[in-house]
This record gives C-alpha cells, sequence and structure tokens, in this order.
C-alpha cells in the first residue's frame, strides 16, 4: 500500500461532519470531562494555541518527523488539533490523520484547520477566568479528524510512518493496549513518539510502568530502538492570575526495525 492510498475505511455514522469509529454510550458520553463545551474545552484551546505550550509541543514533536514527501502521521489524542494541523499546514504533502474520544475537542480542531469559511473562531472563556482569543481559520486538504478510541482506530496494519500522543500514555486505562495500536499501525522504519508526565491516575500503572526506564525496556523488547530521550517542564495556565501546573514530561522516540 502507498501512502498516497491510505484511506479511513466508512465510519459507523457521523455526528456533524466528524467520523465516528467508536459507539460512544450514554454513559461513556456524560462520564467524558471533554463531552461537553467545559472549562476543560476551553483551556486546552487557550493553552495549546495562545503562549508556548503548544509551540514548545510543537517544536518537539516536529524535530523527528520523517524525512521525505508523501508521508502517512498519526496523532492519538489529537484534542482541539493545534500540533496535527501545524504539523500537516508545514508539510502539505504529508497525510495527517487525527484521533480523539471527545466530539467537542474535534469540533475545535475541524474548526480551525478543516474550515471552508475563512475567518475566525472566537473562544470565549472570559466566564471561566480566561481571556476571550480568537484564532485564523485554515482549510487544510491533507489532514481528517476522527472520533475513535486510541487503543482500537480505524487505520490499516503497517499503514503509518510517524504515530505520536501528547499527555495520553497515562491517562488511558491500560496503556500497553495503546501502546500494541501503535506498533499494529507502524510500518517497518516507522516511528512513534510518547511525549507525557507519565502521571499515572491508578495504582496499576505506577506498578507496572513506572519508573520510566520500565517503558523503554518493554518497548525495546517489541523490535523498536530509542532513538531519543528529553526531560523538560512545560506550564499549563489556568486563568488570567496565572495560576498554573507546571508538569515535568519525558519525551520518548523509538524507531521500528
Amino acid at each position: 500500500m502507498s501512502n498516497s492510498s491510505l484511506k479511513l475505511p466508512p465510519p459507523l455514522g457521523y455526528r456533524k461532519d466528524i467520523p465516528l469509529y467508536y459507539p460512544k454510550t450514554e454513559a461513556e458520553i456524560k462520564a467524558d470531562n471533554y463531552e461537553i463545551y467545559n472549562p476543560n474545552v476551553l483551556r486546552s484551546c487557550r493553552n495549546f494555541y495562545e503562549g508556548n505550550y503548544g509551540k514548545v509541543l510543537l517544536e518537539e514533536v516536529s524535530k523527528y518527523l520523517p524525512t521525505g514527501n508523501d508521508q502517512n502521521i498519526v496523532e492519538l489524542g489529537c484534542g482541539s488539533g493545534y500540533l496535527l494541523g501545524n504539523i500537516a499546514r508545514n508539510n502539505p504533502d504529508f497525510r495527517c490523520f487525527g484521533f480523539d474520544y471527545s466530539y467537542q475537542m474535534l469540533k475545535m480542531a475541524a474548526q480551525v484547520f478543516r474550515n471552508k469559511k475563512l475567518g475566525n473562531s472566537a473562544i470565549q472563556a472570559l466566564q471561566n477566568g480566561m481571556a476571550d482569543m480568537e484564532i485564523p481559520n485554515q482549510n487544510l486538504s491533507n489532514i481528517e479528524f476522527a472520533l475513535s478510541d486510541a487503543c482500537m482506530t480505524p487505520l490499516p496494519d503497517q499503514s503509518v510512518d510517524f504515530c505520536f500522543s501528547c499527555f495520553l500514555w497515562d491517562r488511558v486505562a491500560d496503556p500497553n493496549k495503546l501502546l500494541e495500536e501503535k506498533l499494529r499501525v507502524l510500518k517497518p522504519q516507522g516511528r512513534i513518539m510518547i511525549i507525557s508526565p507519565f502521571n499515572y491516575l491508578g495504582s496499576e500503572g505506577w506498578k507496572t510502568w513506572y519508573p520510566i526506564d520500565k517503558i523503554i525496556s518493554k518497548i525495546e523488547d517489541r523490535g523498536l530502538k530509542i532513538i531519543h530521550r528529553r526531560n523538560f517542564n512545560i506550564e499549563e495556565m489556568l486563568d488570567l492570575r496565572r495560576n498554573r501546573v507546571v508538569w515535568e514530561v519525558e519525551s520518548l522516540v523509538f524507531e521500528k526495525y
């Protein structure tokens, strides 16, 4: 299969213009903090689209993108689309696919990067203690967004050149399933990238995947080699008063051989 022929299969359905590849139940929708347009969605957009938060992450990811044209790039947990959208804009010959579990985040991503109505998308967040802002719309032909479980995407086997995720590894119920999915879709000589604070939600994550050397060992046991590791801090702004959370994150890049 050539890169240019990579297409997603027909979805289960659509919500507005967003393809749906995971049938979320009413209970799952209610349990998802990003499924309603609330301060979490607004804060995520502002953190990425204003200030250094998104710029720092984009610079880190961009260093390890594959070279050459006609590459298939996938972001799992793409959120409001800042990282993948800018990669698609900067690399018009790449084919980019963004998957997220939350419709409201994908709605924002599509509004900014797949919008036929050029202009600005308004983010009205002052009621949540954050300044209002406007994001310029774009209409990129080389990017697609879809709702999917990150551990079970509709991508074909060995179809992806570069698969990355930011702040997702420690949020999924079972990181091993996320790893298996990345390995399934990755081509030989392809790369996976994990950027995360590795701040697990439950004790099982800490037992299985901490310290980070455990992650490296488990991934290398699966036929990949680590080619990059970096530790750095990133600030998540909470409000206009500059209350913030400082995350210590690790960036890991592995190559399949």
